[in-house]
This record gives C-alpha cells, sequence and structure tokens, in this order.
C-alpha cells in the first residue's frame, strides 16, 4: 500500500488485526447511547452494514444489522488513543465489495487523524492521509465528507476543515490536494448526472465552534458553495450563503439543500430550498414542513424546524428534523408530506433508556441520517442520537437495531458486597440502569440526569446511592438491591443544590456519594465554594436521613470538589474523590493539590504526605487488609505508591513507564489487583507486590485512551471512553 508525506506530517501505516469475533470480553447489555452519523447498507451484500457513532466505531453487522461487531476493539491503543481512527466523521463502502470500506476519522480537538482504508471488513486499517475530520465535531450530523463518483468506484474526494479537498484515483491508497484550503467542508457530491461535475459545501462557523477547535486554533475560514465542471481541477464559487448538505434524486436535475439561517430567532432555523440550475440558484422548497414560530428561541437539536436529515429514493426527497419527523416529497408533488408513523419497537437487549423513553412516545431524538435501501426503496434506516432504526414499510413501523452497539460513555460500574446479583452502572447524560442477575440483563431506573458515582451499604443489605448528573443535581436511594430508587427521602440539612444553570466553580453540585463500610455513614463531597451552608464534605449517620456538614481541617472559601460531571469518576477519566478503607480509614482528593486523610480521633481531615498535583492518579483501598491503600499514576513518570497507615504517610514501590493512572482491588479475592498499563492489563496475586502477569487479550475491547477497570468476584470490568462496560472473568 502506498505511502504519502503531506503537509510536512510523517505519515506512516498501522495496520492490525481486529478480530472482534469471539473476543473473551462481552458488553454490559446497555446498547445504544450517543449519536450514530450514519448507517450504511453494502450495495453488493444486503446483510454487511456498517455503521458509525460520534464518541466511538466504526461498527460491521453481517446479519442485516441485528446484531453488530465493534471494529475498533483491538484497534492498537495508540491507533485510537493517539490517533483517533475510533472517531469517525464519515465512511464509504466500496459497491463493488462489501468488505472494501474507506473512513475519515478525527475527534473535536483540531488534532488531525485522517483516512483509514480496509479491504477486509475492518480487520486491518491502514492510514493514507492525515487530515482533520472532527468525529465528535458540532456538525457530526451533517452531510458527506467523502464521496465516491459513482461511475467510477476507483474516484473519491475527501473534504475537512482548513486544509481543504483531496481526491484519490486508487480507491483511498493515494491522495492529492484539490484546493479550497481554509474552509470547513461539510458536504461532498457528486452530480447524478454528470460524473465530472462536484458540490461542496462550505459554509459558516457553527456558533458553538468556538468551543472547542476555535479556542484551540481561531482562524477566519472561508465560505461558500462551491461547484467543479472538471472533476476537481477547478473551482467556482457560486454563492456565500452554502447550504449544510444536498442530495439529488438519480436521473434528476434538481437539487435539494438544507441551510443553516438559525443564529437568531425568528428568521432561525434550518431550512429547505432547491436549485434547478446546477446551484447557480436557489428558492425556497419547504412548502409542507414546520416553519419556526416567531419570538421563540433559537432552535436546537429539537426542534420541529430544524432539518438535520436528507435523502433521496429512486423518485422521491426525504428530510427529517430535529424531533425526528420525516417528511417525504415526490418528483411531482407539490408539497411534502408527513411520514404517519405507527410504531416504534425497541427489541433489542436493554437499550439506554433516553431511547426507550422517546421511542415510547413515537419519537426519534435529533435525526443525523437516514438511508433508502438502494435494492428496495420502501427499506430505510434511519439513526439518530441514541440509535439506528429499520422500517420496511417506508417509515411508518420501525424497529431498534443496536443489540451489540454500545456507544454509551460509562462512570462507574458498582456490585454489591452482600450479593453478586446486583450492579450498578452510571452513565454519562443518559441516566442509570441495574441489574439484579448479575449483569446478564439491565433494566434502566433512571432515565435522566446520569450517575457519576453509586456507593452500596455492607451492614444494611440492598441499599445504596448514587449522585451526579448533568449538574450534580442527582442523590437518590434504593433499599430493595437497586429495583426502585427515589429522591424524595428527607436529605435535612444538605444545602440546596439548584437544578440547571451553567458549569461553574461557584454553583454547588455533587457528584461524589462514599459509604463507610466500618459503620456505613454516607458521605457526599459537595463542589462549590466550601463554607457552612455550601461545599464541602456532608455526613449522614442515617442512611441519607439527615446530613451535617464534616470539613473539619479543609480550607474554607475554596471549590474543593469537582464541578462538572467530565471531571471526575473512573470512567470519566478523573479520580476519585474519596475512598474508604475496610476499617473505616479514609483519602479524600481535593483540587486545591492537596489529599487529606481522615483523622477519627481528632475528627478532621489533615494532609496526607502525598500531594495532588495533577489529574492522572487513582487511589484504591486493600479491602483484605485495614489501613492500607494503593496509588498509581502515570504522570510525570509512572508510579506505584504504598500507605499502611490509613493515608498519612506514603512510600514508592515500583516506577516504570508502563503503569497506568488506574487500580482496583478485588474485594472478595485476596491478593488479586489489577493495574492497566500501556502494555496491557497487569495481574497482581500478591496485594500489588508484583505485577508480572499480563492478561492475554488484555484490551481485546473498545478501550480508547481510557482504560479504568474494576473488578469483582473474578470478574473484570473495563470502562471504555465511549463504548460502554465490557467484562470477562479472571481466571
Amino acid at each position: 500500500m502506498k505511502i504519502l508525506a503531506f503537509l510536512g506530517v510523517s505519515l506512516f501505516t498501522v495496520c492490525t488485526e481486529v478480530c472482534a469475533d469471539g473476543l473473551g470480553w462481552v458488553p454490559l447489555p446497555v446498547f445504544g447511547g450517543g449519536t450514530v452519523l450514519s448507517a450504511q447498507i453494502a450495495p453488493s451484500d444486503p446483510s454487511r452494514w456498517y455503521a458509525i457513532c460520534d464518541v466511538c466505531g466504526p461498527y460491521r453487522s453481517d446479519d442485516g444489522g441485528k446484531s453488530w461487531i465493534p471494529l475498533h476493539a483491538q484497534m492498537p491503543l495508540e491507533m485510537r488513543r493517539d490517533l483517533r481512527a475510533d472517531e469517525v466523521r464519515d465512511i464509504s463502502i466500496d459497491p463493488r465489495d462489501a468488505n472494501s470500506f474507506i473512513m475519515v476519522c478525527g475527534d473535536k480537538f483540531d488534532r488531525p487523524a485522517g483516512v483509514y482504508v480496509s479491504h477486509d471488513a475492518g480487520r486491518t486499517f491502514c492510514r493514507t492521509l492525515v487530515a482533520r475530520f472532527y468525529g465528535d465535531g458540532d456538525r457530526r450530523r451533517l452531510g458527506r465528507c467523502i464521496s465516491r463518483n459513482p461511475a467510477n468506484p476507483e474516484v473519491l474526494v475527501c473534504g475537512e476543515d482548513w486544509d481543504g479537498l483531496f481526491r484519490s484515483d486508487d480507491n483511498g491508497e493515494t491522495w492529492r490536494s484539490l484546493g479550497l484550503k481554509k474552509t470547513w467542508i461539510t458536504d461532498i457530491r457528486w452530480d447524478v448526472g454528470n460524473s465530472n461535475r462536484l458540490y461542496v459545501c462550505a459554509p459558516g462557523l457553527p456558533v458553538c465552534e468556538s468551543r472547542h477547535h476555535g479556542k484551540l486554533n481561531p482562524r477566519e475560514r472561508e465560505t461558500g458553495f462551491f461547484r467543479s465542471d472538471d472533476g476537481g481541477a477547478t473551482w467556482r464559487k457560486l454563492f456565500d450563503d452554502s447550504p449544510l448538505e444536498t442530495i439529488q434524486v438519480n436521473g434528476q436535475q434538481r437539487i435539494v439543500g438544507i441551510f443553516d439561517d438559525g443564529h437568531t430567532a425568528p428568521a432561525g432555523g434550518r431550512f429547505v430550498r432547491c436549485s434547478d440550475d446546477l446551484g447557480e440558484t436557489w428558492r425556497p422548497f419547504a412548502e409542507g414542513l414546520p416553519v419556526l414560530k416567531e419570538d421563540v428561541a433559537p432552535p436546537i437539536h429539537r426542534d420541529s424546524a430544524r432539518f438535520q436529515a436528507l435523502s433521496a429514493g429512486p423518485d422521491f426527497w426525504l428530510v427529517g428534523n430535529g424531533i425526528g419527523d420525516i417528511f417525504r416529497r415526490g418528483l411531482e408533488d407539490e408539497r411534502w408530506k408527513k411520514v404517519l408513523r405507527k410504531s416504534m419497537s425497541v427489541a433489542d437487549p436493554c437499550s439506554e433508556s433516553q431511547m426507550v423513553r422517546f421511542a415510547a412516545r413515537g419519537e426519534m431524538w435529533s435525526l443525523a441520517t437516514i438511508c433508502v435501501d438502494p435494492h428496495k426503496a420502501s427499506h430505510w434506516i434511519a439513526t439518530d442520537w441514541f440509535a439506528i432504526w429499520e422500517s420496511h414499510d417506508s417509515g411508518e413501523n420501525w424497529t431498534c437495531r443496536v443489540n451489540g452497539l454500545a456507544n454509551v460513555v460509562p462512570f462507574c460500574v458498582v456490585c454489591d458486597p452482600n450479593s453478586p446479583d446486583n450492579i450498578i452502572y452510571g452513565i454519562a447524560d443518559m441516566g442509570m440502569c441495574c441489574s439484579n442477575d448479575g449483569g446478564k440483563t439491565f433494566r434502566a431506573v433512571l432515565q435522566t440526569g446520569g450517575a457519576n458515582t453509586a456507593a452500596w451499604c455492607w451492614k444494611h443489605k440492598g441499599v445504596a446511592f448514587a449522585t451526579g448528573g448533568k449538574f450534580g443535581t442527582q442523590f437518590i436511594r434504593t433499599l430493595d438491591g437497586g429495583r426502585t430508587w427515589t429522591g424524595g427521602f428527607p436529605k435535612r440539612g444538605l444545602p440546596n443544590i439548584p437544578t440547571g444553570g451553567l458549569y461553574s466553580h461557584d454553583r454547588l453540585c455533587a457528584y461524589t456519594v462514599a459509604v463507610d463500610p466500618l459503620t456505613d455513614d454516607v458521605y457526599l463531597c459537595v463542589g462549590g465554594p466550601a463554607r457552612a451552608d455550601g461545599g464541602g464534605v456532608w455526613v449522614s449517620h442515617d442512611l441519607g436521613e439527615t446530613f451535617v456538614r464534616f470539613s473539619n481541617g479543609l480550607p474554607d472559601g475554596k471549590t474543593l470538589f469537582k464541578t462538572s460531571e467530565f471531571s471526575g469518576g473512573s470512567g470519566a477519566g478523573w479520580p476519585p474523590e474519596l475512598v474508604f478503607g475496610v476499617d473505616g480509614s479514609a483519602i479524600l482528593s481535593t483540587w486545591d493539590g492537596v489529599c487529606y486523610f481522615l483523622d477519627r480521633l481528632a475528627g478532621a481531615w489533615l494532609p496526607t504526605t502525598i500531594e495532588n498535583k495533577c489529574i492522572n492518579f487513582t487511589i484504591a483501598a486493600d479491602p483484605h487488609r485495614p489501613g492500607r491503600f494503593l496509588m498509581s499514576r502515570s504522570w510525570p513518570v509512572g508510579t506505584l505508591s504504598e500507605s499502611t497507615d490509613g493515608g498519612r504517610s506514603w512510600h514508592v514501590i515500583m516506577t516504570g513507564d508502563w503503569i497506568y493512572n488506574a487500580i482496583a482491588f478485588d474485594p472478595f479475592r485476596p491478593g488479586i489487583v489489577v493495574l492497566p498499563s500501556n502494555d496491557g492489563i497487569r495481574i497482581s496475586r500478591d496485594g500489588g507486590r508484583t505485577f508480572g502477569e499480563v492478561l492475554p487479550d488484555g484490551y481485546a475491547y473498545p478501550t480508547g485512551d481510557k482504560r479504568w477497570v474494576t473488578i469483582d468476584r473474578g470478574r473484570l470490568f473495563g470502562l471504555t471512553r465511549g463504548s460502554g462496560v465490557w467484562t470477562r472473568n479472571l481466571h
């Protein structure tokens, strides 16, 4: 395979066997979640589908969408962590070979990733171009960033941010620049009637663009709708106000496009227009579609006048809006007609809670794409924020197709010390699921907010607490092993934690809950300025009925604990803030750079000899030896430290570049400690003294750059960056 040097970046080939079939690891059956950017049927094999997700992917189905295999499961860590090959913006399947496809990848932080080619159904990948594609970026639901010439499948064009457009004449093996630099390209289309004509959309920057790449690399982009009549050799800018994406019906010259007018109301929204003169001029094409009401706030993802999914069949167009309505317009129709939806079936194993909630109302949530099967015009696939949906009757009845596609960001997996059957699974943004059969099945018990941390009581069987949510406002309790939960218990004495609002160091929030195994006292770490009625440590001696502040020894006035959902919790990649030992000893990690231990005699938190000067560390308590803690740290140098006096003092017991910032004890198998490393998951059977054993298939699951693990009764749980939780038994 040819290698290309581009923009002075050393380009190399990454090839790996991605044999996701038959893994020792299996996902916990909670599927769906983040946006499925697209699902496509291979033109040469209707049973072969490919799907991509905004956080992690790609996936492959060999049975027409009934089950999914994560192709990123066994990519080398550097391919996922450094190159972001698992954050896919778009994919193009070779119409001649269902095993051959090309994907464009990259994260939202302006780090170039590039184009990856696979000719063996995703078992190996080779990078052939370095370029910027924002797989999890602000415009991830819009348009096609890679397009294949319908008359010659060897010819492809891809477009990205800033460095412009590129063309390959050998099925993605090599690429050459076609210009259009300093633009942010959202859509590329070949004209259906002219294999030399190309259309490119480069609209203005989105309102929220500066949140990521704009701040890290601020720059002005050129905008416009461009056309080439010679295969991309030369370009003509037709006008500045470019559509976001376009579509054509085969054999028809008319172009239909979605335009973003939505920066201010009442003109805001995404409107549909059409052109009958090769993009030279455009006119309204929205008859029958919802319009934005006067004097309303600018539209967000869920708005009936925000159109963001566009497709075409053999003699019709389809457009979808933010609340999942799909509208159809035939070639001779004067108006769009809403496709009346009769049913939505969530038939797969336990699906992410938000998906279930919206499906029960007959809604899809923020449509991303609609795909019309090239073999059968009544067979449609739609993707939205949570799922893949399939219809065999032109959109009247839909079935969810996410079995195996676990694109959720996990925050925690917590097993009941009194029963191996009870498991709490906290998910970012989307809620919480619980199992009472050891993880064979899960059910959604919390449909909004998410759960960052959870903790089971040791003495009171079946009692557990969870906290977190989008703004740290959730604090709930179960008394029956996780079957039912409530937030309505008194919680007297706690400061008032406001709901909603923006992330701020000045607002109160709670993302950490912990239970003292010696007493079953419940501790909350409340973020926000530390004061008598605000931030700090709060404790309940009666299972959450009443609370008192317990911040003796901690500084006042500072924000000591995390203030956003992604600044803490093992799944988010930051250390736990409060860890209890089996004897009631405790370590507290604060944002002022100091760790504290609990001095029970003094009734106060006192500084330890170890500092929290960076987030890349994890502290774990030895459940078999009172007062013993281990701390793994990956930066500035990999170190494993130990405390045997309840956290008062620490000493380094080993160093090495292989040590990662995550460590976990098995509370029911003395001596077993697991430590993710750069070369796999390492196992200690002597309480963390040595780590000579490496799990043979350590990272044979889609870990990304987050490799946090927990272990309970010999069962390993791997928390991924955006592909759910995977589990396997440790022998």
